[in-house]
C-alpha cells in the first residue's frame, strides 16, 4: 500500500519516486476493486443501457438453455454477434459451481467485469508513466477510479462497458509501443462497437504521421499499418461470420446487419433523435465535469499529450453528429479524459511545489526514478 511519505510527496508537489508511484497505483487499484464491490451491487439492472437485451438474454440462453429473445437477436434482424458473449460464459463458469440464483450469478458477473475494468485502468496508468510522468498517472488513475460514471459503468454487462475496457487496454498498448497489439484490439473493438472505427482511425493517423520509426519511410510504415490492419479485421470478421452463421442458422455477418439497420435504414432513429449538444450535458454531469474541464488543459503542461487525446475527441465529434445518442456511447472516452485531467492536475501540483515540469517521463537529477 502507499506509504505516508508517498502521499505527503504527492500532496506537497514533490517528485514521486518509481517505488512510491508503484505503491500509490496499487493502493488506488485496491480502492477501485473495493468500490466495484459496492457499485456493481447497487447499480440498477438497466434495460436501456443494453444489459438485458444485448448481453444478459443471450448469456442466459448459453448458460441455462432458455431465454427471452429481443429483436436484435432474431433471425430477421441478426444485428448482434454471439462471439462477444462467449467469453462471458468462461467468466461465469466458476460461479456455476456454487448454488447461486440467476440474479446472484448476474451480480457476480458484474463484479468480475468491474474487477477486469479496474485492472485495465491500472494497466493504462502504469503503461503511461514513462510518457506522462509519475504524478500524472497517479492522479489520472485516481480520477478514473473515483469518477461516478466510470465506477458505475465499468462493471456492467454491456457492449459499451466492453468497449471502454478495450479502449483502456488499447491505450496501454499504445503507450508501450506495441502497435500490433493496438491494431488487433482495435479490430475487436470496431466489430464489437462499429463507432469505435473513429478512435481506431484517429490512432492510425497519429501513429502514421507522428510515430514512424527511424530509418523507415512513411510509405513503408503506412503499408505495414494498412496491411496489418486489414489482416486483423479480416481475421476477426471471419470469426464473427463463423459464429454468427452457426448461431442464426444461415450465412450472417451481424456487423453489416447492424450498420444496415442503424445507418442505412436509420433504424436507430426509432429510439429517438437527440440534439447536437446532447453529450455536452453528459460530460458536465457530477464529477465528470472535472474530467471534461481539466483534460483539454493537459496540452498546456505537456503539448505532446495532445496526440493521445485526438482519437477520443474524434469519437465525440462523430457521435455528436449522429441522430440517436445515448450516454453510454461516450463511456469509452472517459478513462482517457481522466488520464489527461491527471496531467493537468499534476502540472498544477508541481507548479505549486515549485518543481520544473518534465514531460514524456524525463526526470531531473533528483527525479522520479531516484536516479
Amino acid at each position: 500500500m502507499g506509504s505516508p511519505r508517498a502521499f505527503s510527496a504527492l500532496l506537497a508537489g514533490h517528485e514521486l519516486t518509481d517505488a512510491d508511484t508503484a505503491a500509490l497505483l496499487r493502493t488506488i487499484l485496491w480502492c477501485g476493486v473495493a468500490l466495484q464491490g459496492a457499485a456493481c451491487l447497487n447499480a440498477e439492472f438497466s434495460v436501456e443501457q443494453g444489459e438485458a437485451g444485448n448481453i444478459w438474454e443471450p448469456l442466459h440462453y448459453l448458460l441455462y438453455g432458455t431465454g427471452v429473445q429481443n429483436f436484435e437477436w432474431s433471425q430477421e434482424y441478426a444485428i448482434r454477434s454471439p462471439l462477444f458473449v462467449f467469453p462471458l460464459t468462461i467468466l461465469a463458469a466458476p460461479f456455476l459451481l456454487f448454488p447461486l440464483s440467476k440474479l446472484q450469478l448476474f451480480y457476480c458477473m458484474r463484479l468480475s467485469m468491474g474487477f477486469l475494468g479496474v485492472l485495465s485502468l491500472y494497466w493504462m496508468a502504469k503503461a503511461s508513466r514513462a510518457r506522462f510522468g509519475n504524478g500524472a498517472v497517479v492522479l489520472g488513475l485516481t480520477l478514473a477510479v473515483f469518477n461516478h460514471a466510470i465506477a458505475l459503468s465499468i462493471g456492467r454487462l454491456g457492449v459499451d462497458t466492453m468497449t471502454m475496457t478495450l479502449h483502456a487496454l488499447i491505450f496501454a498498448a499504445w503507450q508501450s509501443g506495441k502497435i500490433r497489439t493496438v491494431i488487433s484490439l482495435c479490430a475487436i473493438a470496431v466489430l464489437n462497437r462499429p463507432s469505435f472505427v473513429l478512435v481506431a482511425g484517429g490512432i492510425g493517423l497519429v501513429v502514421l504521421l507522428l510515430e514512424c520509426p527511424n530509418g523507415v519511410s512513411m510509405f513503408r510504415w503506412g503499408a505495414f499499418l494498412a496491411g496489418f490492419s486489414a489482416l486483423a479485421l479480416l481475421t476477426v470478421s471471419a470469426l464473427v461470420i463463423a459464429t454468427d452463421s452457426a448461431w442464426y442458422g444461415r450465412p450472417t455477418f451481424s456487423v453489416w446487419n447492424f450498420l444496415k439497420f442503424n445507418v442505412l435504414s436509420q433504424g436507430a432513429d426509432n429510439f429517438g433523435r437527440m440534439p447536437l449538444w446532447f453529450f455536452v450535458d453528459k460530460l458536465l454531469l457530477d464529477n465528470t465535469l472535472v474530467l471534461s474541464l481539466l483534460a483539454p488543459f493537459s496540452i498546456v503542461f505537456q503539448p505532446s499529450a495532445a496526440r493521445y487525446l485526438v482519437p477520443s475527441v474524434v469519437l465525440l465529434l462523430g457521435l455528436a453528429n449522429m441522430g440517436h445518442k445515448e450516454y453510454r456511447f461516450i463511456w469509452p472516452v472517459l478513462p482517457i479524459f481522466a488520464l489527461h485531467a491527471g496531467i493537468t492536475l499534476d502540472g498544477l501540483r508541481r507548479r505549486r511545489g515549485g518543481k520544473a515540469l518534465h514531460p514524456r517521463g524525463e526526470r531531473s537529477e533528483s527525479g522520479a526514478g531516484g536516479r
